[in-house]
Formats: C-alpha cells, sequence, structure tokens
C-alpha cells in the first residue's frame, strides 16, 4: 500500500511538471510507479485428466445410468409402423380438378383429427398427416397413416383413400354426364339433320320436272343443311376428346399405400446417441463440481487451522 501512495504522489507532481513545460527524466518517473503483479491462474491438462481419472467410477456411473435410463422407452413402447399413399385429384376439362388440392387436404385434416389432441388422444391406426410435396405433380396429395403393425397401417390407409376415390369418382362420373348429355344432343341433332337432308333430296327429285323453280330453292336449303352436318360433328369431337384422358380423368393412385419394412417409433438409434452423450456430459460435470466441493472444504478447514490460535 505505501508504493502505491508514493507513485501516485509522484505521477501528481509529473503532470503538474507537464503542465508547466518541464523536461521529466523516463527513468526517474518509471521507478517511482508502484510495481503490479499479476497472479496467474493455469490448469494444466494433466489436472484435468487427474480429476477424471480420480473420479473416473462416478463417471462410468452416471453415463451407464443414463444409457439404461435410455432403455426404458425402447423396451416399453410398442412399435409404430406407418404407410404412404399419395393421390392424384382427377379432373374434367372446362370443369377443372374435381376437389381444389388445398380445400381438401383441410378436409381431410378436420375429418380424421390430424394433429389434433382437443377431444383427447387419439388411438391407432390413425391417419398421421394429409399433405403434398414441393416437387410432387399439381394436384397430387400425401397421405399417411400410423398403426402398431405394418400391415394394419397398409389396410388402414388403403381403407381411407379407397373412400376417398369413391367420393372422387362420383364427381367424375356427374361431372361426365353433363358432356354426355352435349352428346346425345348433338346425335339427335345429326339424325335430324340425316332425315332432313332425305326429305328434301326426295322433293327435289320430285319438283325438277314440275317445278323447276322450287327444286332448285330447296336444293339451297338442303345445302345449308349439309354444311350444319361438319360443324356438330367437330362439336362431338371436341366434346368426346374432352371426356376421353388425359383432358378428363379420375382421382388414382400415383403411389398405392405402402407396406413398411421399418417401424417410426421407438427410435432406438436415438435414443442411445442422446443417452451417450449425456451421460458423458454430466459424468464429467458431476466429477469437476464434486472434485471442486472438495477442494473447497479442505480450503476451508486449512483457515480454519491457521486462525486457531496456538496453546500457550
Amino acid at each position: 500500500m505505501q508504493s502505491i501512495g508514493r507513485g501516485a504522489v509522484y505521477y501528481n507532481k509529473i503532470h503538474v511538471a507537464q503542465n508547466r513545460g518541464e523536461m521529466i527524466d523516463p527513468r526517474m518517473a518509471e521507478a517511482h510507479l508502484p510495481a503490479v503483479y499479476y497472479q496467474e491462474d493455469e490448469i494444466s491438462l494433466l489436472d484435468i485428466w487427474l480429476v477424471l481419472v480420480k473420479r473416473r467410477k462416478l463417471i462410468l456411473a452416471i453415463f451407464f445410468l443414463c444409457v439404461l435410463a435410455s432403455l426404458y422407452p425402447i423396451l416399453t413402447n410398442p412399435p409404430i409402423y406407418e404407410s404412404r399413399a399419395v393421390l392424384e385429384i382427377g379432373q374434367v376439362t372446362e370443369l377443372g380438378v374435381l376437389e381444389n388440392r388445398g380445400s381438401m387436404i383441410q378436409r381431410l385434416e378436420e375429418a380424421y383429427r390430424v394433429e389434433d389432441s382437443s377431444e383427447g388422444v387419439r388411438g391407432l391406426p390413425q391417419i398421421s398427416s394429409v399433405g403434398f410435396d414441393k416437387k410432387s405433380a399439381p394436384n397430387a396429395v400425401t397421405l399417411t397413416a400410423q398403426a402398431y403393425s405394418a400391415a394394419e397401417a397398409q389396410s388402414f390407409l388403403r381403407l381411407m383413400t379407397d373412400n376417398i376415390v369413391a367420393q372422387h369418382q362420383k364427381f367424375f362420373e356427374q361431372a361426365l354426364q353433363v358432356y354426355q348429355k352435349q352428346v346425345d344432343n348433338i346425335d339427335s341433332q345429326l339424325e335430324a339433320n340425316d332425315m332432313q337432308v332425305e326429305q328434301l333430296s326426295e322433293r327435289i327429285l320430285g319438283l325438277e320436272k314440275t317445278d323447276p323453280s322450287q327444286a332448285a330453292f330447296l336444293a339451297v336449303e338442303k345445302a345449308k343443311t349439309l354444311a350444319q352436318k361438319p360443324e356438330l360433328l367437330d362439336r362431338k369431337i371436341k366434346l368426346s376428346m374432352a371426356m376421353s384422358a388425359p383432358r378428363s380423368q379420375p382421382t388414382t393412385y400415383l403411389r398405392e399405400p405402402t407396406l413398411p419394412i421399418n417401424k417410426i417409433k421407438p427410435k432406438r438409434a436415438m435414443y442411445l446417441t442422446m443417452a451417450v452423450i449425456v451421460g458423458a456430459i454430466l459424468g464429467i460435470f458431476m466429477a469437476f463440481f464434486i472434485e471442486f466441493i472438495a477442494k473447497a472444504r479442505q480450503q476451508l478447514k486449512a483457515r480454519a487451522g491457521e486462525q486457531t490460535p496456538a496453546p500457550e
């Protein structure tokens, strides 16, 4: 404390001399500065290794305890399998898709309570997800189902997707009926056109000798009637093409419900990996923590012994 006080006084003198413009000898200034000492706290790798060796039983005990704890969910939780299917929503020309993909996904999620536990936890089998892949076809929808066995997951998903396909099939048939009515109407017009042409031909043939002018007038009407037929045939062809694939097609499977080979839960590798990591970290932490407590107690005892007065 004395050296620090003398240094502070001399520092003030240096500051005053500098303000007056006087020259200061650097060696004298350095001689009057207080000595500052730094205590370095170093932890060597050897000390760390010695602590790990000393507490190795504790580290191993915590490590194996974490590994054993990870075996509980692996052994107690039943295996869960997931089946996957992809549907392509059907469409009809000019009318568009049979059902909007976004509306269909929301309808199925609400119907099967996907990721919804507001009414309680649902048991298996169940539809686990309904969505689409960004890389998939524009009208593709992916469905997954979970169950306690691979066959059960596949059969349950097959039942659900078959119901969807059947519903869309009704929509598809109703849409085709609209086109079929138009085709039937055109067929009736073509039949009437042929009958009219035939009648006009017979009348023209009978009037060619008796009334040529009337026959010429009927010939013009016949030509007009014949001119309507190509237009009707063209409309019929367009409607027939609109009713056929790929312009119009029902909802189909892009991928049939799969029969899963591997279970998705419980994830043994994940549980064991987490147990190894957590066990190692926790074991090392506890080793250093207990070592710190032990050294702190030793230091407290040593200080208490130094402060105890010696017997006279």
